[in-house]
């Protein structure tokens, strides 16, 4: 994604640009959609590939419960930070990428834990990964607004 929308933001052709975002957009949810399936449907045969602990049942692990969340999370997250990078923007995809984990996760470690125990603990994964893409989704959004004006100055010129 990254060459494809870097030459066409390069070039003026915002709308190629939104076309291989998206794209991208879709076919990263179509993987995350189809691992995600499988290991809620097989997550025994997942979790074997992992550990010979005959003890650990992965049913009665958080991961099944508390993953969901993060994987939508992440799979526009690394759509979002390459976005950014494709169009010059570094400061603005670090500071995405460092968002979920320092500026949301460790507040929500000191807060949660006392309050909720080891609950707290696993609710605030994916409650960091939840407010980074809220906050994701509004720069996008703004980043998209200024696409918008780019084009119209660009017709007119």
């Amino acid at each position: 994604m990254q060459p494809i929308v870097g030459y066409n933001y390069g070039a003026g052709k915002i709308h190629r640009l939104r076309r291989a975002y998206w794209l991208a957009v879709g076919v990263s949810t179509c993987i995350v959609s189809i691992g995600q399936l499988a290991g809620l449907t097989i997550p025994e045969q997942i979790g074997r590939a992992f550990t010979t602990d005959a003890g650990f049942d992965i049913r009665n692990s958080a991961m099944p419960t508390h993953i969901t969340a993060r994987i939508h999370c992440r799979r526009f997250s690394g759509c979002f930070y390459t976005l950014f990078q494709s169009i010059g923007k570094a400061s603005a995809s670090i500071f995405l990428s460092l968002a979920r984990q320092v500026l949301f996760l460790i507040p929500l470690l000191l807060i949660l834990p006392p309050e909720f125990g080891l609950d707290g603990v696993w609710v605030a994964f994916p409650t960091s990964d939840l407010i980074a893409t809220a906050v994701t989704c509004l720069m996008v959004t703004y980043q998209f607004a200024q696409f918008h004006k780019r084009e119209k100055e660009l017709s007119v010129a």
